[in-house]
């Protein structure tokens, strides 16, 4: 009756289409413009991660699932500069996932966080910048609120991916030094010279501005 199904444990009732593609309100979600393809990832009312995409007039909708674990706290899209694609950062379940936004729907995934001898998953505060030499950096803070920051290393000729390398900049760019490191707050930025340092910019508890920079190498 009116397509619900009678199981052992009660009554399924049938999901409404417009609570499928349909975002959650206060979920996090990223738009990014790629060509002519318009992509917005977010999270609907069911927890679920959803695409939307536009291109040439006609939209369509999909769900995610791979290479992502758990309802995301924070994404990001971008174009990644050296291949005009666009990308996205989720921050779910305890992980950093980095993956590529395919034209006409799909998600490929990889948990940069999970890879071995990476730095402590990032957790809160995140933000996506490039480097001098178009590679992508994400700096944000980790469970115990260190500063934490993710860059791309050499392309994978296999795979057409990247290696991936990451910092801990409280501990080994901060307190090595013993630099005081003020905690982040808010408003996590990031940019880079054309000599080639990186800069992450973030307000501190009393709204004062803090800027981290390391030379890779």
């Amino acid at each position: 009756d009116g397509g619900r199904i009678l199981t052992t444990g009660g009554v399924l009732e049938p999901l409404d289409e417009a609570v499928v593609w349909s975002l959650a309100e206060a979920a996090p979600v990223a738009t990014v413009i790629n060509g002519a393809t318009t992509s917005v990832i977010g999270v609907n009312p069911l927890g679920d991660v959803i695409l939307i995409q536009e291109m040439a007039g006609v939209v369509s909708a999909s769900r995610l699932s791979f290479g992502i674990v758990g309802v995301p706290t924070e994404i990001i899209a971008y174009v990644d500069p050296k291949d005009g694609g666009a990308y996205a950062v989720l921050l779910s379940g305890g992980k950093v996932t980095v993956g590529r936004i395919h034209d006409g729907g799909g998600f490929s995934g990889l948990a940069v966080s999970d890879l071995p001898g990476m730095a402590p998953a990032i957790v809160d505060h995140a933000a996506v910048f490039f480097s001098a030499d178009g590679r992508v950096l994400i700096a944000g803070t980790d469970a115990s609120g260190d500063l934490i920051l993710y860059y791309q290393g050499d392309l994978v000729p296999a795979t057409g991916g990247y290696f991936w390398g990451s910092s801990n900049l409280t501990e080994a760019h901060l307190a090595a030094r013993g630099q005081l490191f003020e905690p982040v707050a808010s408003g996590v930025a990031g940019f880079s010279t054309r000599w080639g340092t990186d800069h992450i910019a973030y307000l501190d508890a009393q709204g004062r501005i803090q800027i981290v920079w390391w030379a890779p190498g």
